[in-house]
Parts: C-alpha cells; structure tokens; sequence
C-alpha cells in the first residue's frame, strides 16, 4: 500500500561534490559553504534512509500498524521536503559565493517537485480500516440484475 517512488540521493551527492570541486577558486568561501551545506546534506541522507527502511517492511497486517506505518512515513517525508527547501534556499541565496552550478540548484529543485507531488498523492489519503461483512450472510457480489417484465417465452 505504502510504496514511496524512487527519493534519488544523486542531488546530494552532487552538491556534497559542488563545493570541493569550486575549492580551488574560492577556499574561504566554500570553507563556510561547506560548514552550512553539509548538515543539510546529512539530514537529506538520514531521512531518506528512514524513508526506504519504512518503505521496505512491507505490507502491514493490522489498520493500527498501517495507520502508525503511514503517518511515520508522511511525517518523515514532510522533514524531507522541508529539508530540501531549507537547502534549496540557502543554495539559491549563496550560488555566487559557494560557486554552486545551475544544474545543483535544477536537480535539488526537480526533486524537490518530485518528493512533492509524492506526498500530495501518498499522503492525501490516509489508510481506513475496512468494514467486516455482516455476519450470516454469504457476502460475495450483487444479485443478477432481472429481466425485462415484457420478455415472453413462444
């Protein structure tokens, strides 16, 4: 029931890669850059990892544990989200003094998009506990619909 689509760690790499790569051409500030990014860029990695360690138990047996199984995964995806926007700010803010390329602050904003739109259809519809049949009766399907009053045999 809970099945997350793909969360890709590619942007986080990507930006773990960003200001080593622009070391050379500005040490001081990518000294700072690196001190404020990396956090965010340890907590995208912790999250997602919860996300895919809830992702991969499977399908729950009971409403209490889907109920639990859904809110533990909404919430970590929210801390996600808001991760990324706290990290795709602080990109956009300082993309000339951390040297930080278009194509960082494209991944982090499509993923973002993506784990968005995840949300809205996964978490948008909670998990309901399905009704018992009534007992004594067989349950199954429909009755057969009746004919036509006018058919006649001749």
């Amino acid at each position: 029931m809970l099945r997350l689509v793909s969360i890709s760690l590619v942007a986080g790499t990507l930006l773990a890669a960003a200001p080593v790569a622009a070391q050379e051409s500005a040490p001081i500030g990518n000294q700072f850059c690196n001190k404020d990014l990396q956090p965010m860029i340890d907590r995208r990695g912790k999250i997602a990892l919860a996300l895919q360690a809830i992702n991969k138990r499977g399908r729950p047996k009971t409403f209490e544990q889907a109920k639990k199984t859904f809110n533990e995964f909404c919430g970590s995806l929210s801390s996600y989200i808001e991760n990324d926007k706290k990290m795709l700010d602080y990109m956009q803010s300082n993309k000339e003094f951390c040297s930080i390329t278009d194509e960082n602050i494209k991944q982090i904003t499509a993923d973002l998009s993506q784990t968005q739109k995840t949300k809205a259809k996964i978490c948008s519809h909670p998990p309901r506990q399905q009704a018992a049949p009534p007992p004594g009766r067989g349950g199954g399907g429909p009755a057969a619909p009746k004919p036509p009053v006018n058919l006649r045999l001749q």
